[in-house]
């Protein structure tokens, strides 16, 4: 056996003869004693250190047995002390227990085998207690480094024990805890008003103040156990706050993902809706031109479907789904445009301060759909201040921005254009609604997608927008624009066309009443048109008739839609302009078109389909004619030069 394993015990008795019997006892039983015949050093060796167990007589000449368990417990008090006595009492047994004796032993006959049991109940005893001591500081540890709070509590439901993480997540230390009841902590209603988030989970939710008068959502687990004959109830109370608030604001983003679908499919049909009716409009007005009261009727139903269409464009910009002309711009100089126009429309009784950072960098951005967007939210302002106030705007650099909790902040830097009024303010239930579609709170005149439609503009642009306000302390909208890492070249306009039109247009789309219309527009202009409703008929229209000069065709058809029709007729006629008309437009693959593809977007006025058409024609027109290599049934010298 390793000397270092063995243990030691001291063994402190006057009696000489005693003392070497119980050392060669106990030195036979595996262990290594050690004889001390005084008190002094006794408390020496034990001061020292390194014992297993203390074997002690009880009557010592030279002192008090008392001062040696004295001395031996603050040494060490993991070693137990076996009191041995000649005469022994009750009340000298109930003081060695009080004192922290492990064994109490009367000298006899069966001195011998009566201490080395009594060591060796003692020594494993201690080994028990350290070992369950060792096991209950680790839980201890662990319990207090636990997220979740863990709490025990009796049959009357008072807290008996907490963990440290009561302090982190209450602000309560576990000490203050002890002895309350529960309920104490929970609020009157919280309860039922956690159970009414997620009825469909029947998640039991208990809303507790915290020490600094906040509020949490703790989610309960709740075990009963018993503690010897006690009914006891151990509870784990887990901080779910950010957990449901990041939820919520999933659910919310997921549901406007949602609509912002259905939004987008509906628009794209009313679009449709809009373009044959205002088509047949326009004609109509042609026909009543010597006929005044039914002109004028004609030309009311022509502006309310412009106001139609003005709502469908509201609907795909909440969406994010309408097409974009970004380029590059400098916010000082839109700004200064539009504020002179807002002092004008908004009248003196609300004053306009700016407070731009000159030396902004330019945005990218759609400066039509910012200045409405501006426009948007100046108009909601006035609302707020029915007595006048002050509406500001500002514009200033900012840092990255989080747009996806579940990613890395972006890189990108920002322009923040502000807009804040003095008025009325909303409350947090208002405040939390105000970008969901069609929520307003002014009655029958509100549309409810004044800011869903600036946020959609703002999302779609590469930025975010964010809403701040208080009742009676006013509202600030931000809008945080992408800055512009290059300029970006801004489109020509087509030229307004002189005279009547000249070339060949093949017309597509599934729509029967949108061909009628739009091939009137054409063909009343002087353009020969070709009218097909399909892109498979399409292509074989192009395949069979060498001088179409333009290719219309609209975006959504069943089948070969627009952009699958565009890639197949370049294939035929890679010099063959095309022109994409479209109630609603997917961006990411419109994007993916040629630059040189035309895009208008539905309901749209006869005036700009013809002059894109006629741009197209002369730009082919004035360009030469490209080298192109024969098809593969053509001969060697039958190469397709276009017409």
């Amino acid at each position: 056996m390793n000397i270092e394993t063995i243990p030691r015990v001291l063994i402190v008795e006057d009696e000489p003869e005693t003392a070497e019997l119980a050392r060669r006892t106990l030195l036979r039983a595996g262990y290594a004693p050690h004889l001390s015949g005084s008190v002094d050093r006794a408390k020496q060796m034990l001061r020292d250190g390194g014992f297993a167990a203390l074997v002690l007589d009880y009557h010592l000449p030279d002192g008090s047995a008392w001062d040696v368990v004295e001395v031996a417990n603050a040494a060490d008090p993991r070693v137990p002390v076996v009191l041995v006595t000649a005469m022994g009492s009750e009340s000298v047994a109930a003081e060695a227990i009080a004192r922290g004796v492990t064994q109490y032993l009367r000298k006899s006959d069966s001195f011998r085998e009566d201490v080395t049991g009594a060591v060796g109940r003692a020594i494993g005893l201690a080994r028990m207690q350290a070992a369950l001591q060792h096991d209950s500081a680790l839980l201890r540890l662990i319990a207090d480094n636990a997220n979740d709070i863990i709490i025990l509590l009796d049959a009357e439901e008072t807290i008996l024990y907490a963990s440290g993480a009561a302090e982190r997540v209450l602000g309560y230390p576990p000490s203050d805890l002890l002895g309350q009841a529960l309920s104490a902590l929970i609020h009157p209603t919280g309860a039922q008003e956690a159970e009414g988030r997620a009825p469909a989970r029947a998640r039991r939710l208990l809303r507790c103040r915290t020490r600094d008068g906040r509020y949490v959502l703790l989610e309960p687990t709740f075990r009963p156990v018993r503690q010897a004959a006690t009914a006891r109830t151990i509870g784990v109370l887990r901080d779910v706050t950010d957990q449901l608030q990041f939820e919520e604001r999933l659910n919310h983003q997921q549901r406007m993902e949602t609509i912002g679908q259905l939004t987008a499919g509906i628009a794209h049909d009313f679009n449709n809706l809009l373009q044959a009716m205002m088509g047949s409009l326009e004609l109509l007005i042609d026909e009543v031109r010597d006929r005044p009261e039914m002109r004028e009727c004609a030309e009311g139903a022509l502006r309310m479907g412009e106001r139609g269409a003005r709502l469908t464009h509201h609907l795909l910009a909440f969406a994010r789904k309408q097409v974009l002309k970004p380029r590059a711009l400098t916010l000082p100089e839109l700004v200064g445009d539009i504020v002179h126009t807002l002092r004008r429309t908004l009248g003196p009784q609300i004053s306009i301060p700016i407070d731009i950072q000159e030396d902004a960098p330019q945005v990218y951005a759609d400066p039509g759909q910012l200045e409405a967007a501006m426009l948007n939210l100046a108009l909601n302002a006035r609302d707020a201040m029915p007595k006048g106030g002050t509406l500001r705007i500002a514009v200033c650099q900012a840092g990255p921005l989080v747009l996806n909790p579940l990613e890395d902040p972006t890189r990108r830097r920002y322009v923040v254009l502000s807009v804040s009024d003095t008025g009325t303010g909303m409350s947090p239930e208002t405040l939390a609604k105000a970008c969901d579609p069609f929520f307003t709170t002014k009655g029958p005149k509100g549309s409810g997608l004044g800011l869903s439609m600036v946020h959609g503009f703002a999302r779609q642009s590469g930025g975010d927008m964010r809403v701040l306000s208080r009742i009676g302390e006013g509202t600030r909208v931000e809008i945080w624009l992408p800055v512009a890492e290059q300029a970006v070249a801004e489109p020509q306009e087509p030229p307004p066309v002189t005279g009547r039109g000249a070339g060949r247009v093949l017309l597509v789309d599934d729509e029967s009443e949108v061909l009628v219309t739009l091939g009137s527009f054409l063909r009343g202009t002087g353009f020969t048109v070709d009218t097909v409703g399909t892109g498979d008929e399409a292509l074989t229209r192009l395949a069979s008739v060498p001088d179409i000069d333009v290719l219309v065709t609209d975006y959504a058809m069943p089948g070969l839609d627009g952009p699958e029709l565009v890639a197949q007729a370049r294939q035929l006629r890679p010099d063959l302009p095309v022109l994409v008309v479209s109630g609603y437009a997917e961006a990411e693959r419109l994007a993916s078109l040629e630059p040189e593809t035309r895009v208008m977007r539905k309901p749209f006025r006869r005036k700009a389909l013809v002059q894109q058409v006629a741009a197209l024609i002369d730009g082919r027109a004035a360009a030469p004619p490209p080298v192109r290599a024969p098809r593969p049934d053509a001969g060697a010298g039958n190469v397709d030069a276009g017409s």
